[in-house]
């Protein structure tokens, strides 16, 4: 009898679309701003707290938000949660290497993409080299995928490896601007600073609905902590997304997160609170459209 093969949760397509919501936003403090002439200078982030570790497994109240005020670091993720903490963590460890007043955006960037393949190859070398009879600690010495030991099927795997983990990060400079970047599983960064905001696990309908918003950089805290709470409900259409939320707003050296699980974290008196959004919803949501169906011509 053959061998039972290991689930793999990519083949059932589309899966890391379907799984968790995770939105991020820069934005601007305008009182902030002609105090310092910085902006953006604000992160915003919004998740739901479904979220999926292992290979099947699934928590309803699984927090995805990581927040280190020490490093400047801020992060949500989809997927797998597990994997995304390790890699989150990595990041944060590369950048307590930098001082924040010494920080510049290739520092960041570089921090992230050095950590990112790090990860990646860390878990190929776990789940891909041992199936073609190499020992991880050999091919780390074989210098991975350059030596003449390894073929191009070895090469094609590596290619198409996803860590099944996708990451919005923001990160804070020497002069308190924030960056805002996405990490997906296959290894990938981009930079999201322009058009300044960002969705990981079910991505079109809030990439939508911030673009019809037209949000944009220069818009307040507030208004982008709203945009992003619209965009989170919609999300809500999915089985694969709750009705539960986890909040973080970020500056420079400080932060508030609050979610409908937990209390408040971060520092006191936070700009927006979700009694708020919700009141907001109320006023500016979309609207009901029962009337017209009330209405003479039919």
């Amino acid at each position: 009898m053959l061998p039972r093969p290991r689930f793999d949760k990519r083949n059932l397509w589309p899966w890391r679309d379907w799984m968790t919501i995770g939105i991020a936003a820069l934005a601007t403090d305008k009182e902030e701003w002609k105090q310092t002439n910085v902006w953006p200078n604000r992160i915003v982030m919004i998740s739901d707290t479904l979220g999926s570790f292992g290979d099947v497994d699934s928590h309803p109240r699984l927090h995805k938000m990581h927040h280190y005020p020490e490093v400047g670091l801020y992060a949500t993720a989809a997927n797998r949660i597990d994997r995304a903490s390790e890699l989150v963590s990595m990041i944060k460890n590369c950048l307590e290497s930098i001082p924040i007043e010494k920080r510049e955006y290739q520092d960041c960037l570089e921090c992230i993409t050095c950590c990112v393949f790090a990860y990646k190859k860390s878990v190929f070398e776990l789940e891909v080299v041992p199936r073609y009879g190499v020992p991880p600690q050999q091919f780390h010495k074989e210098s991975a995928l350059v030596s003449p030991m390894f073929d191009g099927k070895l090469l094609e795997e590596w290619q198409k490896f996803d860590f099944e983990a996708d990451i919005l990060i923001g990160v804070f400079e020497k002069h308190g601007l924030p960056y805002l970047f996405a990490i997906g599983g296959e290894g990938t960064v981009d930079a999201l600073t322009a058009p300044g905001f960002g969705a990981v696990g079910i991505v079109d309908k809030p990439m939508f609905w911030l673009s019809r918003r037209a949000q944009a950089l220069s818009m307040g805290t507030k208004r982008t902590a709203y945009h992003l709470y619209e965009a989170k409900l919609m999300a809500e259409g999915s089985p694969h997304v709750n009705e539960h939320i986890e909040f973080l707003i970020a500056a420079p050296g400080k932060y508030w997160s609050w979610s409908t699980h937990r209390p408040p974290l971060g520092a006191p008196d936070p700009p927006v609170s979700l009694e708020q959004l919700k009141g907001w919803f109320e006023k500016f949501g979309p609207r009901d459209t029962e009337e017209l169906d009330k209405s003479p011509a039919g």
